[in-house]
This record gives structure tokens, sequence and C-alpha cells, in this order.
């Protein structure tokens, strides 16, 4: 392998190639996961523990919309129109069947149609898993530690039930120090964009931290290490 500086950015044009398709690419099947997975689990990318459902087999797929290009066919005959186009065009693609290979769908109370986005997903889609994730106002109160881990282990049982794998606690403290392990590589990738932002673009940074909605967090890991070492390889 070169490893010289023009070796060095075509492996990253690749890796960049890569991303952008894993960035159009369906929900992977479940036949399609790599080995350990039972089937994926879809999340708005927002305040959830991927850890738990990594510990239980389930490859979390984040979930961001369908962008500005989506024909909504489906999903105003069951919200209103006013409702956040994230929301709509999420529920358009569940409709639609973009979303058909999930095991299940976790919402949370980030506002009033997230909230009760669940409720529409549980009865259009009953053979998916639809739940709330709820978590404290206040996270500073005295209660809100006992209640967060209440939540989590309340998520736990249910995607344990769901993927039919138990999530043990050894397992829950790999999946700890997988994620652990990919924040500080996102540290060290938006240091370089802040630092020197010459030598990673606005779209470089998204495609690469867009990757992990796509592919297990170690394979991620992975590839945010390559990636890194050929930005930082730049001559711009």
């Amino acid at each position: 392998m070169e490893t010289g500086a023009p070796g060095r950015e075509a492996e990253l044009e690749e890796i960049l190639e890569y991303c952008n398709n894993l960035r159009q690419a369906p929900v992977p099947a479940d036949d399609a996961l790599p080995d350990g997975f039972t089937g994926t689990l879809g999340h708005f990318p927002v305040y959830f523990p991927e850890e738990i459902a990594h510990a239980a087999g389930l490859l979390p797929v984040g979930i961001l919309g369908g962008g500005n290009k989506l024909e909504l066919k489906h999903a105003d005959a069951h919200m209103g129109s006013f409702i956040c186009s994230i929301c709509r065009s999420t529920s358009e693609m569940g409709l639609n069947g973009s979303l058909q290979p999930l095991k299940g769908f976790i919402t949370h109370p980030i506002c009033d149609a997230a909230k009760h986005l669940a409720g529409i997903w549980a009865r259009n889609f009953p053979e998916q898993l639809a739940q709330i994730l709820y978590l404290p106002q206040n996270p500073n109160t005295p209660g809100a530690v006992r209640y967060v881990a209440a939540e989590y282990q309340r998520l736990r049982g249910e995607l344990e039930r769901k993927s039919g794998q138990e999530a043990t606690d050894e397992k829950l403290r790999a999946s700890i120090q997988a994620y652990n392990r990919n924040r500080a590589l996102l540290r060290e990738l938006y240091a370089i964009r802040r630092d020197e932002p010459w030598k990673l673009s606005c779209t470089e940074s998204y495609l690469l931290v867009r990757a992990r909605t796509r592919i297990p967090c170690q394979a991620h890991n992975e590839l945010l290490e390559a990636a890194i070492a050929g930005i930082r390889a730049r001559k711009r």
C-alpha cells in the first residue's frame, strides 16, 4: 500500500466516495448485516443511547428525514401538513416501504410531532417495535439519574425481546468502549475542521460523520482512523 501523500489522498477519496454511497444507500436487509447483528433499529439521532441497541445485536440506523427531494404521497393522510418536514418525510419513508427492513423505530419527545410519531408508527407498522424514549426535562434534579437508568433498562429489555439477544453487561461495556473511541475520533475530526479548515471541507466532514448511521461503530472507527490520517497528510 502506498504511504506517501498521493497514496493517502487516493485512499481518502475512496473513503469519501464510500461514505457518499452509504448516504444514498437503503436500510440494509437482515441478511446483509455483519455478523452479530440480527436486525436494524431506526432512531432520531438525538440523545439516543446507541450502545444499548448495539449490545442487543441491533444495528442503530440514524433517521434524518427524507430531504427536500422526497415527494410526499402518503404522509399527509396521517398528519397535518403543518407538521415539520423531518417527521412528515420520515413517515413517508415508512409508508412507501423505504424503512420496511427496520425491526423498530425509537423516537424522543424533542417536539410534539416527534413525541406522537411513535403512536402513528405503531398503528401503521405493527410488526415493528415503536417506542418513545423519555428523558428528564431537568437533568440536574436529584431523581434524574435514577430516572434515566430506569428508562435505559426498560429500553434494554424491549430491544432484547425484539432482537432475541441478551445485552449483557459485558456486551454493554464493549459497546461503550467502541462508542467512546468513536467520540474521541469525532472530536479529532472536528478539531481539524476548526483549526485547519483548508484540509477538510464541510461536505467531506458531513459525509464522514453521517457514515455511522449505516455501519457498525467499530467499522466507523476504522474508517475515521484512516480518513484522519489522510486528511492530516494533505498538502493544502
